[in-house]
């Protein structure tokens, strides 16, 4: 005989950077990124110096062309506005479940989104990107700073599309209770 107890969730506020960031790492993996470095060079380019602005992961087929594209885009102004208003500082979250489903339903929803988009294309690879915010790529100093400190390098160019035509299919998508984190998923329709 199981027997289930509902046990009484442990609110805990957390500070809305940290939410911020759980929720992309939580989002990230649920994207397919790879484990390491990814998400530990995530906590060091948001919480530890916000240096990070977007992530682009890049699926790509068998000939190494993207297929579908991820993008989640941190609003910093919209960011710093809701961390220093009263009720934005600080968000109770249960310690016990998923970060980002208690943010947002619908964060579950493009996670399932990709997962069947990775399918029906056999996505060999995932790449991801990162662009840092426009005040510290525009300065050489602190855009070199910020490369060494996440042991990023430079790229010429991002992976070139599968299709000769633009994606024809495009979501967004941007919580209410985290609005500074603006997520598109792009991509063509799968061939049937």
């Amino acid at each position: 005989m199981n027997i289930n107890i509902n046990i009484k969730p442990e609110l805990k506020p957390l500070i809305r950077i940290k939410i911020l960031s759980k929720v992309i790492r939580e989002l990230a993996q649920g994207f397919g990124v790879p484990d390491f470095p990814n998400l530990t060079l995530l906590e060091k380019g948001i919480v530890t110096q916000q240096l990070i602005q977007t992530v682009w992961i890049y699926y790509l087929d068998v000939h190494g062309k993207a297929i579908g594209e991820v993008t989640m885009r941190i609003d910093w102004d919209q960011h710093q506005l809701l961390a220093n208003s009263d009720g934005g500082k600080e968000l109770k979250i249960d310690s016990k479940q998923s970060i980002k489903d208690q943010i947002s339903n619908m964060y579950q929803l493009l996670i399932r989104h990709t997962e069947d988009l990775r399918r029906a294309y056999n996505v060999q690879k995932v790449d991801v990107y990162y662009v840092l915010r426009p005040e510290i790529s525009s300065d050489k100093k602190k855009f070199n700073e910020a490369l060494q400190f996440l042991n990023l390098i430079t790229i010429d160019k991002l992976p070139d599309w599968a299709e000769d035509l633009p994606p024809d299919v495009e979501m967004r998508y941007a919580s209410k209770r985290l609005k500074e984190l603006g997520i598109t998923i792009e991509h063509n329709k799968p061939k049937v």
